[in-house]
Protein backbone atom coordinates (compact mmCIF):
# COMPACT_ATOMS: atom_id res chain seq x y z
CA UNK A 1 0.00 0.00 0.00
CA UNK A 2 1.43 3.91 -1.18
CA UNK A 3 1.81 6.62 1.32
CA UNK A 4 -0.56 9.03 0.68
CA UNK A 5 0.19 12.78 2.01
CA UNK A 6 -3.00 15.26 1.64
CA UNK A 7 -1.82 18.97 2.09
CA UNK A 8 -4.51 21.09 3.16
CA UNK A 9 -4.33 24.79 2.36
CA UNK A 10 -1.72 23.59 -0.88
CA UNK A 11 0.00 26.87 -2.29
CA UNK A 12 2.52 27.82 -3.99
CA UNK A 13 4.99 28.25 -1.86
CA UNK A 14 4.94 25.41 0.80
CA UNK A 15 2.33 23.23 -0.56
CA UNK A 16 4.36 23.22 -4.31
CA UNK A 17 7.20 21.81 -2.24
CA UNK A 18 5.85 19.37 -0.59
CA UNK A 19 4.32 17.91 -3.71
CA UNK A 20 7.50 17.80 -5.46
CA UNK A 21 9.66 16.35 -2.50
CA UNK A 22 6.94 14.16 -1.32
CA UNK A 23 5.88 12.62 -4.77
CA UNK A 24 9.37 12.27 -5.30
CA UNK A 25 9.86 9.68 -2.53
CA UNK A 26 6.68 7.67 -3.62
CA UNK A 27 3.92 9.30 -1.97
CA UNK A 28 0.76 9.61 -3.87
CA UNK A 29 -0.08 13.45 -3.07
CA UNK A 30 -3.30 15.06 -2.40
CA UNK A 31 -4.16 18.59 -2.55
CA UNK A 32 -6.85 20.79 -1.56
CA UNK A 33 -7.24 24.28 -1.72
CA UNK A 34 -10.27 26.80 -2.56
CA UNK A 35 -8.60 27.72 -6.15
CA UNK A 36 -6.10 25.17 -6.69
CA UNK A 37 -3.58 26.33 -8.95
CA UNK A 38 -2.85 24.59 -12.19
CA UNK A 39 0.67 24.03 -11.86
CA UNK A 40 0.07 22.36 -8.47
CA UNK A 41 -2.74 20.27 -10.12
CA UNK A 42 -0.29 19.35 -12.39
CA UNK A 43 1.88 18.15 -10.57
CA UNK A 44 -0.19 16.25 -7.63
CA UNK A 45 -2.02 12.78 -7.71
CA UNK A 46 -4.98 14.52 -6.82
CA UNK A 47 -6.53 18.08 -6.50
CA UNK A 48 -9.82 18.77 -4.49
CA UNK A 49 -11.03 22.55 -3.64
CA UNK A 50 -11.98 23.30 -0.25
CA UNK A 51 -13.46 26.07 1.64
CA UNK A 52 -11.77 26.38 5.19
CA UNK A 53 -13.74 28.84 6.56
CA UNK A 54 -16.51 26.19 6.26
CA UNK A 55 -15.21 23.52 8.59
CA UNK A 56 -18.16 21.31 6.83
CA UNK A 57 -16.55 20.85 3.54
CA UNK A 58 -13.42 19.08 5.40
CA UNK A 59 -15.10 15.96 5.61
CA UNK A 60 -16.07 15.52 1.79
CA UNK A 61 -12.29 16.72 1.08
CA UNK A 62 -11.38 13.79 2.80
CA UNK A 63 -14.03 11.34 1.39
CA UNK A 64 -12.71 12.11 -1.98
CA UNK A 65 -9.37 11.51 -1.14
CA UNK A 66 -9.89 7.71 0.54
CA UNK A 67 -12.30 7.02 -2.66
CA UNK A 68 -9.66 7.90 -5.25
CA UNK A 69 -6.39 7.47 -3.69
CA UNK A 70 -6.94 5.60 -0.30
CA UNK A 71 -6.90 6.73 3.18
CA UNK A 72 -4.20 9.65 3.72
CA UNK A 73 -1.46 8.74 6.43
CA UNK A 74 0.32 11.76 6.44
CA UNK A 75 -1.38 15.14 6.35
CA UNK A 76 -0.03 18.92 6.28
CA UNK A 77 -2.23 21.35 7.31
CA UNK A 78 -0.87 24.47 5.89
CA UNK A 79 -4.39 26.49 5.80
CA UNK A 80 -4.38 30.06 7.65
CA UNK A 81 -6.25 33.35 7.97
CA UNK A 82 -4.57 36.76 9.14
CA UNK A 83 -7.03 39.48 10.19
CA UNK A 84 -5.06 42.21 10.98
CA UNK A 85 -6.60 45.39 13.08
CA UNK A 86 -4.88 47.99 15.15
CA UNK A 87 -8.47 47.66 17.70
CA UNK A 88 -8.81 43.89 18.10
CA UNK A 89 -12.09 44.68 19.52
CA UNK A 90 -13.45 46.48 15.86
CA UNK A 91 -13.53 43.39 14.08
CA UNK A 92 -16.90 41.92 13.77
CA UNK A 93 -18.32 39.09 14.72
CA UNK A 94 -18.35 37.24 11.54
CA UNK A 95 -14.80 38.13 10.22
CA UNK A 96 -13.15 36.88 13.81
CA UNK A 97 -15.48 33.65 13.44
CA UNK A 98 -14.03 32.81 10.25
CA UNK A 99 -10.36 33.09 11.40
CA UNK A 100 -11.04 30.83 13.88
CA UNK A 101 -12.59 28.50 11.09
CA UNK A 102 -9.82 28.76 8.80
CA UNK A 103 -6.61 28.65 12.00
CA UNK A 104 -8.18 25.68 14.12
CA UNK A 105 -11.97 24.75 13.97
CA UNK A 106 -11.35 23.03 10.51
CA UNK A 107 -7.79 21.68 11.38
CA UNK A 108 -10.13 20.00 14.15
CA UNK A 109 -12.35 18.63 11.91
CA UNK A 110 -9.11 17.63 9.53
CA UNK A 111 -7.77 16.07 12.59
CA UNK A 112 -11.14 14.04 13.36
CA UNK A 113 -10.93 12.69 9.95
CA UNK A 114 -7.17 11.88 10.04
CA UNK A 115 -7.70 9.73 13.30
CA UNK A 116 -10.80 8.09 12.34
CA UNK A 117 -9.88 7.08 8.55
CA UNK A 118 -6.38 5.66 10.06
CA UNK A 119 -8.08 3.29 12.64
CA UNK A 120 -9.70 1.82 9.45
CA UNK A 121 -7.43 0.98 7.88
CA UNK A 122 -3.60 -1.30 8.41
CA UNK A 123 -2.21 -0.63 11.67
CA UNK A 124 1.34 -0.49 11.02
CA UNK A 125 1.37 2.68 8.56
CA UNK A 126 2.67 5.88 8.80
CA UNK A 127 0.38 8.30 11.54
CA UNK A 128 1.62 11.72 10.40
CA UNK A 129 -0.37 14.58 11.12
CA UNK A 130 1.62 18.38 10.80
CA UNK A 131 0.17 21.53 11.00
CA UNK A 132 1.92 24.78 9.66
CA UNK A 133 1.81 27.21 12.65
CA UNK A 134 4.03 30.64 13.45
CA UNK A 135 4.92 31.87 17.05
CA UNK A 136 1.64 33.89 17.63
CA UNK A 137 0.69 30.67 19.46
CA UNK A 138 3.23 32.01 22.51
CA UNK A 139 3.61 35.74 21.53
CA UNK A 140 0.67 37.91 21.71
CA UNK A 141 0.30 40.69 19.00
CA UNK A 142 -2.31 43.13 19.21
CA UNK A 143 -2.52 43.55 15.57
CA UNK A 144 -3.27 40.17 15.03
CA UNK A 145 -4.84 39.06 17.97
CA UNK A 146 -7.60 36.95 16.30
CA UNK A 147 -4.70 35.30 14.02
CA UNK A 148 -2.89 34.23 17.36
CA UNK A 149 -6.42 33.20 18.88
CA UNK A 150 -6.60 30.54 16.53
CA UNK A 151 -3.06 29.61 17.14
CA UNK A 152 -2.95 28.90 20.20
CA UNK A 153 -5.97 26.80 20.05
CA UNK A 154 -4.61 24.56 17.18
CA UNK A 155 -1.12 24.42 19.10
CA UNK A 156 -3.06 22.87 22.24
CA UNK A 157 -5.13 20.57 19.84
CA UNK A 158 -1.81 18.95 18.50
CA UNK A 159 0.12 18.60 21.77
CA UNK A 160 -3.07 17.49 23.43
CA UNK A 161 -3.80 14.70 20.02
CA UNK A 162 0.05 13.85 20.74
CA UNK A 163 -0.48 12.71 24.17
CA UNK A 164 -3.91 10.87 23.66
CA UNK A 165 -3.00 9.04 20.88
CA UNK A 166 0.74 8.25 21.55
CA UNK A 167 0.05 4.89 22.59
CA UNK A 168 -1.96 3.99 19.28
CA UNK A 169 1.00 5.09 17.30
CA UNK A 170 0.04 8.56 15.81
CA UNK A 171 2.39 11.50 15.79
CA UNK A 172 1.33 15.38 15.58
CA UNK A 173 3.35 18.29 14.87
CA UNK A 174 2.89 22.25 15.68
CA UNK A 175 6.17 23.64 13.32
CA UNK A 176 6.97 27.04 12.92
CA UNK A 177 9.92 28.88 10.94
CA UNK A 178 12.72 30.64 12.92
CA UNK A 179 15.90 32.70 12.07
CA UNK A 180 19.07 31.09 13.61
CA UNK A 181 18.97 33.21 16.49
CA UNK A 182 15.51 32.27 17.62
CA UNK A 183 13.33 34.90 16.14
CA UNK A 184 10.05 34.48 14.13
CA UNK A 185 9.59 34.13 10.39
CA UNK A 186 6.20 35.52 10.02
CA UNK A 187 6.48 36.64 6.36
CA UNK A 188 8.72 35.25 3.02
CA UNK A 189 8.95 31.40 4.61
CA UNK A 190 10.82 29.05 2.74
CA UNK A 191 8.86 26.46 1.36
CA UNK A 192 11.68 23.77 0.74
CA UNK A 193 12.88 24.08 4.36
CA UNK A 194 9.44 22.87 5.12
CA UNK A 195 9.14 20.60 3.09
CA UNK A 196 12.67 18.89 3.63
CA UNK A 197 11.87 19.28 7.58
CA UNK A 198 8.04 17.45 7.38
CA UNK A 199 10.05 14.98 5.47
CA UNK A 200 12.64 14.28 8.36
CA UNK A 201 9.24 14.30 10.84
CA UNK A 202 7.74 11.16 8.71
CA UNK A 203 10.61 8.56 9.11
CA UNK A 204 10.56 9.32 12.92
CA UNK A 205 7.49 8.95 12.98
CA UNK A 206 7.24 5.35 11.18
CA UNK A 207 10.48 4.40 13.50
CA UNK A 208 8.90 5.24 17.23
CA UNK A 209 5.56 3.72 15.43
CA UNK A 210 6.46 0.64 13.89
CA UNK A 211 8.80 -0.70 16.37
CA UNK A 212 11.10 -2.78 14.86
CA UNK A 213 14.54 -1.51 13.90
CA UNK A 214 16.12 -0.92 10.50
CA UNK A 215 19.44 -0.37 9.15
CA UNK A 216 20.71 2.86 7.22
CA UNK A 217 23.66 4.49 5.73
CA UNK A 218 25.17 7.13 7.31
CA UNK A 219 28.90 8.66 6.82
CA UNK A 220 32.03 7.57 8.26
CA UNK A 221 32.65 10.01 10.91
CA UNK A 222 35.85 11.68 11.57
CA UNK A 223 37.24 12.29 15.24
CA UNK A 224 37.38 15.76 16.84
CA UNK A 225 39.73 17.32 19.17
CA UNK A 226 40.25 14.67 22.24
CA UNK A 227 37.98 12.45 20.30
CA UNK A 228 39.19 8.49 19.08
CA UNK A 229 36.89 6.97 16.09
CA UNK A 230 36.39 2.99 17.03
CA UNK A 231 35.85 -0.25 14.63
CA UNK A 232 33.30 -1.70 16.69
CA UNK A 233 33.50 -5.43 18.09
CA UNK A 234 30.90 -5.51 20.96
CA UNK A 235 27.98 -3.38 22.24
CA UNK A 236 26.80 -3.93 25.84
CA UNK A 237 22.93 -2.96 26.00
CA UNK A 238 21.50 -0.97 28.69
CA UNK A 239 17.75 -1.29 29.83
CA UNK A 240 17.38 2.56 29.86
CA UNK A 241 17.96 1.86 26.03
CA UNK A 242 14.30 0.28 24.98
CA UNK A 243 12.72 3.30 26.30
CA UNK A 244 13.97 5.02 23.30
CA UNK A 245 12.98 2.79 21.09
CA UNK A 246 9.54 2.18 22.49
CA UNK A 247 8.80 5.38 23.66
CA UNK A 248 9.56 9.24 22.11
CA UNK A 249 12.19 10.39 24.76
CA UNK A 250 14.08 11.58 21.76
CA UNK A 251 12.86 14.61 20.05
CA UNK A 252 11.88 14.45 16.15
CA UNK A 253 15.72 15.18 15.51
CA UNK A 254 17.61 13.01 17.26
CA UNK A 255 15.78 9.97 14.84
CA UNK A 256 16.97 8.11 13.25
CA UNK A 257 18.95 6.98 16.14
CA UNK A 258 21.34 4.43 16.48
CA UNK A 259 21.61 2.63 20.14
CA UNK A 260 24.62 1.27 22.16
CA UNK A 261 26.26 3.31 24.53
CA UNK A 262 28.94 0.51 26.56
CA UNK A 263 31.59 0.34 23.06
CA UNK A 264 34.08 -2.16 22.83
CA UNK A 265 36.24 -2.45 19.67
CA UNK A 266 39.70 -1.18 18.17
CA UNK A 267 41.17 2.03 17.49
CA UNK A 268 41.01 2.90 13.98
CA UNK A 269 41.31 6.81 13.48
CA UNK A 270 42.61 9.25 16.57
CA UNK A 271 41.95 12.77 17.34
CA UNK A 272 43.77 15.83 18.08
CA UNK A 273 45.28 16.78 21.12
CA UNK A 274 44.72 12.26 21.83
CA UNK A 275 48.24 10.47 23.36
CA UNK A 276 46.43 8.09 25.23
CA UNK A 277 45.52 5.78 22.65
CA UNK A 278 47.05 5.42 18.94
CA UNK A 279 45.80 3.37 16.07
CA UNK A 280 45.38 -0.30 16.76
CA UNK A 281 44.67 -0.19 20.88
CA UNK A 282 42.20 -2.29 22.04
CA UNK A 283 39.37 -0.28 24.03
CA UNK A 284 36.16 0.52 26.14
CA UNK A 285 34.16 3.35 26.04
CA UNK A 286 31.35 4.55 27.43
CA UNK A 287 29.07 7.26 25.21
CA UNK A 288 26.01 8.45 25.72
CA UNK A 289 24.13 7.14 22.71
CA UNK A 290 21.05 9.40 23.24
CA UNK A 291 22.92 12.51 23.63
CA UNK A 292 21.98 15.69 21.69
CA UNK A 293 24.85 17.17 20.86
CA UNK A 294 27.05 13.98 20.30
CA UNK A 295 23.73 12.50 17.62
CA UNK A 296 24.68 9.38 15.59
CA UNK A 297 28.53 9.76 16.30
CA UNK A 298 28.69 7.74 19.49
CA UNK A 299 26.17 4.75 18.71
CA UNK A 300 27.72 1.74 18.62
CA UNK A 301 25.42 -0.11 16.57
CA UNK A 302 27.34 0.80 13.44
CA UNK A 303 30.70 -0.32 12.00
CA UNK A 304 32.69 2.80 13.37
CA UNK A 305 31.96 5.20 16.52
CA UNK A 306 33.37 8.17 18.12
CA UNK A 307 34.16 8.44 21.68
CA UNK A 308 35.93 10.80 23.84
CA UNK A 309 39.06 9.91 25.05
CA UNK A 310 38.58 10.50 28.75
CA UNK A 311 35.53 8.50 28.80
CA UNK A 312 37.90 5.34 27.15
CA UNK A 313 40.12 2.93 28.82
CA UNK A 314 42.61 0.30 27.36
CA UNK A 315 41.62 -3.24 27.30
CA UNK A 316 44.12 -5.48 28.90
CA UNK A 317 45.61 -8.89 27.18
CA UNK A 318 43.47 -11.47 27.88
CA UNK A 319 40.02 -9.66 27.82
CA UNK A 320 38.20 -10.16 24.89
CA UNK A 321 35.63 -7.64 23.76
CA UNK A 322 32.24 -9.13 25.26
CA UNK A 323 33.69 -9.37 28.32
CA UNK A 324 35.19 -5.47 28.23
CA UNK A 325 31.90 -4.34 26.83
CA UNK A 326 29.77 -5.00 30.54
CA UNK A 327 31.96 -2.47 31.94
CA UNK A 328 31.12 0.80 31.16
CA UNK A 329 27.54 2.37 32.20
CA UNK A 330 27.49 -0.24 35.15
CA UNK A 331 31.11 0.67 36.73
CA UNK A 332 30.33 4.37 36.16
CA UNK A 333 27.44 4.43 37.55
CA UNK A 334 28.42 2.32 40.69
CA UNK A 335 31.72 4.20 41.26
CA UNK A 336 29.32 7.17 41.21
CA UNK A 337 28.01 6.55 44.00
CA UNK A 338 31.65 5.48 45.75
CA UNK A 339 32.55 9.51 45.36
CA UNK A 340 29.44 10.92 46.27
CA UNK A 341 29.20 8.49 49.47
CA UNK A 342 32.61 9.30 50.53
CA UNK A 343 33.23 5.30 49.76
CA UNK A 344 36.81 4.34 49.78
CA UNK A 345 37.75 3.17 46.13
CA UNK A 346 37.98 -0.77 45.05
CA UNK A 347 41.30 -2.22 45.28
CA UNK A 348 42.49 -5.87 44.12
CA UNK A 349 45.10 -6.20 47.02
CA UNK A 350 46.09 -4.32 50.13
CA UNK A 351 42.40 -3.46 50.90
CA UNK A 352 41.23 -2.57 54.53
CA UNK A 353 38.16 -4.74 56.18
CA UNK A 354 35.46 -2.32 57.20
CA UNK A 355 32.62 -3.73 59.16
CA UNK A 356 30.49 -0.79 58.78
CA UNK A 357 27.02 -1.73 57.11
CA UNK A 358 26.04 -0.65 53.49
CA UNK A 359 23.15 -1.49 51.57
CA UNK A 360 22.63 -1.78 47.86
CA UNK A 361 18.96 -1.61 46.38
CA UNK A 362 18.32 -3.91 43.57
CA UNK A 363 21.48 -6.44 43.99
CA UNK A 364 20.39 -8.32 41.38
CA UNK A 365 20.97 -5.76 38.41
CA UNK A 366 23.84 -5.02 36.38
CA UNK A 367 24.62 -1.73 38.21
CA UNK A 368 23.68 -3.51 41.89
CA UNK A 369 25.98 -6.85 41.02
CA UNK A 370 28.76 -4.56 39.96
CA UNK A 371 28.64 -2.51 43.48
CA UNK A 372 28.55 -5.67 45.58
CA UNK A 373 31.75 -6.48 44.08
CA UNK A 374 33.22 -3.31 44.37
CA UNK A 375 32.00 -3.03 47.94
CA UNK A 376 33.83 -6.16 48.42
CA UNK A 377 37.16 -4.95 46.95
CA UNK A 378 36.86 -1.79 48.73
CA UNK A 379 37.21 -4.55 51.96
CA UNK A 380 33.34 -4.14 53.58
CA UNK A 381 32.01 -7.65 55.01
CA UNK A 382 27.96 -6.14 55.82
CA UNK A 383 26.69 -5.78 52.69
CA UNK A 384 22.72 -5.85 52.64
CA UNK A 385 21.10 -6.08 49.63
CA UNK A 386 17.77 -6.66 48.17
CA UNK A 387 17.33 -9.22 44.78
CA UNK A 388 15.20 -11.99 43.72
CA UNK A 389 15.47 -14.63 46.16
CA UNK A 390 16.62 -16.94 43.83
CA UNK A 391 19.82 -14.95 43.24
CA UNK A 392 21.19 -15.02 46.72
CA UNK A 393 23.63 -17.76 46.30
CA UNK A 394 25.10 -16.09 43.54
CA UNK A 395 25.33 -12.39 45.33
CA UNK A 396 26.55 -13.96 48.35
CA UNK A 397 28.70 -15.61 46.08
CA UNK A 398 30.69 -12.20 45.37
CA UNK A 399 30.66 -10.50 48.15
CA UNK A 400 26.45 -9.95 49.65
CA UNK A 401 26.54 -11.07 53.79
CA UNK A 402 22.55 -10.60 53.50
CA UNK A 403 20.07 -11.10 50.26
CA UNK A 404 16.44 -9.58 51.25
CA UNK A 405 13.72 -10.58 48.69
CA UNK A 406 12.77 -7.60 47.46
CA UNK A 407 9.34 -8.62 46.36
CA UNK A 408 8.22 -9.17 50.07
CA UNK A 409 5.75 -6.49 51.42
CA UNK A 410 7.67 -6.56 54.87
CA UNK A 411 10.79 -5.78 52.89
CA UNK A 412 11.34 -2.15 54.81
CA UNK A 413 11.04 -4.51 58.42
CA UNK A 414 13.42 -7.13 57.40
CA UNK A 415 16.00 -4.70 56.49
CA UNK A 416 15.61 -2.89 59.83
CA UNK A 417 16.30 -6.40 61.04
CA UNK A 418 19.40 -7.09 59.22
CA UNK A 419 20.82 -3.74 60.28
CA UNK A 420 20.67 -5.23 64.39
CA UNK A 421 19.02 -1.44 65.13
CA UNK A 422 22.09 0.54 63.36
CA UNK A 423 20.31 3.63 61.16
CA UNK A 424 21.43 3.03 57.83
CA UNK A 425 24.05 5.66 56.77
CA UNK A 426 25.11 4.10 53.16
CA UNK A 427 23.22 2.97 50.58
CA UNK A 428 23.27 2.49 46.96
CA UNK A 429 19.73 2.79 45.09
CA UNK A 430 20.90 0.17 41.71
CA UNK A 431 17.25 0.32 39.97
CA UNK A 432 15.88 3.19 41.31
CA UNK A 433 11.93 2.38 40.73
CA UNK A 434 8.95 3.66 42.05
CA UNK A 435 9.41 3.49 45.78
CA UNK A 436 12.96 2.04 46.27
CA UNK A 437 14.12 6.43 46.99
CA UNK A 438 11.48 6.47 49.96
CA UNK A 439 12.43 2.91 51.54
CA UNK A 440 15.90 3.74 51.76
CA UNK A 441 14.55 7.07 53.55
CA UNK A 442 12.87 5.11 56.06
CA UNK A 443 16.09 3.39 56.86
CA UNK A 444 18.24 6.07 56.94
CA UNK A 445 15.94 8.44 58.71
CA UNK A 446 16.90 11.39 56.03
CA UNK A 447 15.95 11.95 52.42
CA UNK A 448 19.12 10.51 50.21
CA UNK A 449 21.02 13.06 48.69
CA UNK A 450 22.32 13.56 44.99
CA UNK A 451 25.50 14.57 43.64
CA UNK A 452 27.52 14.39 40.13
CA UNK A 453 30.89 12.78 39.43
CA UNK A 454 33.43 14.41 36.84
CA UNK A 455 34.77 12.05 34.18
CA UNK A 456 38.29 12.76 35.83
CA UNK A 457 38.15 10.52 38.60
CA UNK A 458 36.05 7.33 37.04
CA UNK A 459 38.07 6.66 34.13
CA UNK A 460 41.64 6.79 35.48
CA UNK A 461 40.08 3.96 38.11
CA UNK A 462 38.30 2.00 35.83
CA UNK A 463 41.38 1.48 33.77
CA UNK A 464 43.64 0.77 37.12
CA UNK A 465 40.98 -1.75 37.88
CA UNK A 466 41.24 -3.48 34.68
CA UNK A 467 44.67 -3.76 34.43
CA UNK A 468 44.85 -5.48 38.22
CA UNK A 469 42.04 -7.83 37.11
CA UNK A 470 38.54 -6.45 36.62
CA UNK A 471 34.93 -8.31 38.29
CA UNK A 472 33.44 -9.09 35.05
CA UNK A 473 29.76 -9.08 34.90
CA UNK A 474 28.33 -12.66 33.44
CA UNK A 475 27.56 -11.96 29.96
CA UNK A 476 25.02 -13.06 27.64
CA UNK A 477 25.94 -12.45 24.38
CA UNK A 478 23.99 -12.31 21.40
CA UNK A 479 26.28 -12.90 18.19
CA UNK A 480 24.72 -10.57 15.53
CA UNK A 481 27.64 -10.71 12.92
CA UNK A 482 25.80 -12.88 10.52
CA UNK A 483 23.63 -12.00 7.92
CA UNK A 484 20.36 -12.32 10.62
CA UNK A 485 22.13 -9.62 12.44
CA UNK A 486 19.20 -7.15 12.72
CA UNK A 487 16.72 -9.69 13.59
CA UNK A 488 19.23 -10.79 16.34
CA UNK A 489 18.88 -6.92 17.93
CA UNK A 490 15.62 -6.90 18.01
CA UNK A 491 15.34 -9.89 20.13
CA UNK A 492 18.29 -8.12 22.56
CA UNK A 493 15.59 -5.45 22.71
CA UNK A 494 12.53 -7.97 23.11
CA UNK A 495 14.92 -9.38 26.23
CA UNK A 496 15.06 -6.34 27.60
CA UNK A 497 11.82 -5.45 27.66
CA UNK A 498 11.25 -8.89 29.46
CA UNK A 499 13.83 -8.19 31.78
CA UNK A 500 14.53 -11.65 31.99
CA UNK A 501 18.21 -11.64 32.22
CA UNK A 502 19.14 -12.83 35.61
CA UNK A 503 21.74 -10.20 36.40
CA UNK A 504 23.82 -10.65 32.76
CA UNK A 505 24.88 -7.74 30.28
CA UNK A 506 23.44 -8.56 27.14
CA UNK A 507 26.13 -8.02 25.03
CA UNK A 508 25.91 -7.67 21.07
CA UNK A 509 28.69 -9.12 19.40
CA UNK A 510 29.62 -7.76 16.02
Amino acid sequence: MSDIILILGAGPNVGFSLVKLFSAKGFKTAIASRSPKAELSAIADLAVKADFEDPSSIKAVFQEVREKLGVPNVVVYNAASGVFASDPVSVGLEKFTASLNVNVVSAYVALQEFVTGIRTSANDMLKTFIYTGNSLNLVPLPIVLHTGIGKAGAAHLIEGSALAYKKEGFRFYYTDERFEDGGSVFMDIDGQAHADFYYELVPFAQLVAQGPLSTIHVPTQKPGRGEIQIEMRAVGMNPGERMFLDSMWLEASQYPWIPGSDLAGVVSEVGDGVTKFKKGDRVVSMQMAASKVLGNRVGGLQKYAIAFASLTALIPAGVSFEEAATVSITATTSLAAFHALSLPWPTISGRRELDEQVLVWGGGSGVGMTSIAFLRLAGYNNIITTAAIKREAELKSIGATVVIDHRDKAVVEKLTEALHGDALSKAIDAVTKEGTTESIAQLSGQHPEYRALGEDVVWPFIQDLLDQGYPFQRQLVIDCSGPYGLKRIEEAFQILRTESTDGRKIIIKL
